[in-house]
């Protein structure tokens, strides 16, 4: 079990590897044994962080306990570096060890909303809510700080590197999982679509703000309303951008490997994958269950008021036609590993049946 790997090295040399004490001049093959272990400790965090979150109901490992306590492996950035001090990345042997570093980042970022988003029930929604706001902005902010070599725009193709894929799959997951809770907010809150007059009319009071508005105090609704008469038309308006932003999140993730392996000059359009050859990652079934989660939450949305809410936003990528096409590619790629798992084979047949529920076009 890998959980186990190394277990009583990492027990005799904790000591060398705490980071709050000074580590002795050691020799030079003793100072890459350590280093190696390093290498397997973060490793293994990241594999068990991403299985538990994909099949919560496995019980934890205290493998976490020491994220505190172990540094990252030499040539590993301790922190994304702050903009004036950002080093360039030059040499080629540079850009994996920061994707490294980041992967690790992130996945410590992400143990963390789990605790502080997932872990206890009954936590007031406003705490989730703000706690939420907070971990995106952190993800924005490190994002922003990337190095220029691993810089993407939102409205690029998935890369064609396997460890670029990799870097912004992840990130794309942690912006998904940190707002989940308040897209679920949405849906609780939101009960109706927008007045018919907020779609028609440019002088309505939702128009005059922009195709994203919310109507102004005083609209009134059914006993199922809107939303929670006590909030404000900002928070309203934020608590949309921020599903949006959710949704985005989903998709982007869902794709980010549907290129790995072509020629970087390739088209890529309608979400239809041009990967060559199979998909070869640490944690196959956690990816690919992970994709499939993404599409039960787009189903979600796609069969609720908030998804014409939505629609009012030009940049949404929510629509009939992309949804349709998410449906194919996501079932494509889930059979072509069923063979190999039960899990998989049950989200397929799960996906193949939300396809036909939600009156989308028939699978060919």
């Amino acid at each position: 079990d890998y959980r186990y790997i190394n277990r009583d090295l990492l027990k005799r040399e904790i000591d060398d590897l705490n980071r709050h004490n000074k580590i002795p001049t050691i020799h030079r093959k003793e100072r890459h044994r350590l280093n190696l272990i390093k290498v397997i400790y973060w490793t293994c965090l990241q594999l068990d962080s991403d299985i538990l979150a994909e099949m919560s109901t496995l019980p934890p490992t205290s493998i976490t306990k020491y994220q505190g306590d172990i540094v990252y492996p030499e040539g590993v950035y301790e922190h994304a570096p702050d903009p004036p001090h950002q080093p360039e990345v030059g040499p080629e042997d540079e850009p994996p060890k920061y994707i490294y570093s980041s992967l690790i980042s992130l996945r410590i970022l992400l143990n963390g909303a789990h605790n502080s988003l997932y872990g206890a029930m009954g936590n007031p929604k406003n705490n989730i809510y703000n706690t939420a706001k907070t971990m995106v902005d952190i993800v924005k902010i490190w994002r922003g700080v990337l190095p220029s070599i691993l810089k993407w725009h939102d409205k690029e193709p998935p890369s064609t590197d396997l460890n670029i894929a990799r870097l912004r799959a992840k990130v794309y997951g942690a912006w998904y999982v940190v707002l989940r809770p308040v897209l679920f907010m949405a849906l609780e809150k939101i009960k109706e679509p927008p007045p018919r007059e907020a779609s028609s009319h440019g002088n309505s009071p939702a128009a005059a703000g922009g195709p994203f508005a919310i109507p102004t105090a005083g609209t009134r609704y059914t006993s199922r309303g809107l939303v929670d008469p006590s909030e404000s038309n900002t928070q309203r308006t934020e608590l949309i951008e921020l599903s949006h932003q959710c949704i985005e999140a989903a998709i982007q993730s869902t794709i980010a490997f549907d290129r790995v392996g072509a020629a970087p000059d390739s088209p890529y359009e309608d979400y239809v994958s041009t990967r060559k050859g199979r998909l070869i990652v640490t944690n196959i079934l956690g990816t690919l269950h992970a994709q499939f989660g993404n599409m039960i939450v787009l189903a979600a949305v796609w069969n609720s008021p908030l998804r014409e809410w939505l629609s009012h936003r030009r940049e949404s990528s929510l629509n009939e036609h992309n949804l349709c096409q998410l449906f194919r590619r996501t079932i494509a790629i889930l059979d072509e590993m069923a063979p190999n798992s039960p899990i998989l084979r049950i989200d397929t047949e799960i996906l193949r049946h939300i396809y036909r529920e939600l009156g989308l076009k028939l699978l060919a």
